[in-house]
């Protein structure tokens, strides 16, 4: 299967690593990214790679059999419709799109096309302990589903990661919400069978705000801009022997 990407960034070069192990008869022959971070995790396979300055330059010279979107979420909607306009099937990664005229605009693409050319990352579905999960409730012990209580635990470095790169600025992500519990709000529906009538929501953020700033980070920023940059030198000069030292008693 001659696959292109449109994407390449971290997440995308280890979800690729771990296919081409499984999945052999998947060709990698190109990608667009003009930053492809990702790269350097599938090495072994990168000098087979084309890169490509254009989507439309990918799907016009490499007679691709699936497109895999993996670009920001954002940008989702134009590279799904470059897909499927190019009679490409489509796997894009979650979420889908960002916005609610986005999603009005991907039910007219699909109704178009086709809902079997799309193809969409909630992998969760297929996890060990969702497919028990729906072994359960389609044997009926668990009966009618009334009430559903559920709470998300993630370690700390997973929430900081999405804090660190393009995930942390709604207009890009579409929010936490929707970049990391759209997979929850998924499975929630599939236990319960319906999607819900009316939604309710609260809450904030407590973490990743100015006033929780690491006491570290700040005195690094206070010095950074109180000092110019060859008196400080000269100051780490100072006093890096001295921390050496004292690090070896």
């Amino acid at each position: 299967m001659r696959t292109g990407i449109v994407g390449l960034g971290l997440r995308a070069g280890n979800v690729l690593k771990m296919i081409m192990e499984d999945m052999p008869e998947m060709e990698l022959v190109g990608y667009v990214d003009p930053d492809p971070c990702g790269l350097s995790i599938i090495e072994e396979h990168s000098n087979s790679l084309t890169q490509y300055q254009t989507l439309d330059q990918m799907i016009n010279e490499s007679s691709l059999d699936l497109l895999w979107v993996a670009s920001p979420n954002h940008l989702h909607l134009e590279h799904i419709r470059l897909g499927l306009e190019a009679g490409l099937k489509v796997f894009s990664e979650k979420p889908i799109v960002t916005t609610k005229e986005d999603s009005f605009a991907l039910a007219k693409l699909i109704q178009k096309y086709g809902e079997n050319q799309l193809i969409v990352g909630l992998v969760l579905r297929y996890s060990v302990h969702m497919r028990e999960m729906r072994r359960v409730l389609d044997e009926g012990t668990l009966g009618k589903i009334t009430s559903l209580e559920a709470n998300e635990h993630i370690a700390p470095y997973h929430g900081s990661f999405f804090m660190r790169d393009w995930r942390r600025l709604e207009k890009y992500s579409g929010g936490f919400m929707l970049e990391k519990c759209c997979h929850d709000i998924d499975l929630y529906n599939g236990i319960v069978g319906e999607r819900p009538e009316r939604v309710v929501s609260f809450g904030g953020r407590n973490n990743f705000i100015p006033s929780e700033e690491p006491m570290e980070m700040s005195m690094m920023m206070f010095i950074k801009k109180s000092i110019p940059i060859g008196k400080m030198l000269k100051i780490l000069l100072r006093v890096m022997p001295i921390l050496l030292i004292t690090k070896m008693h």
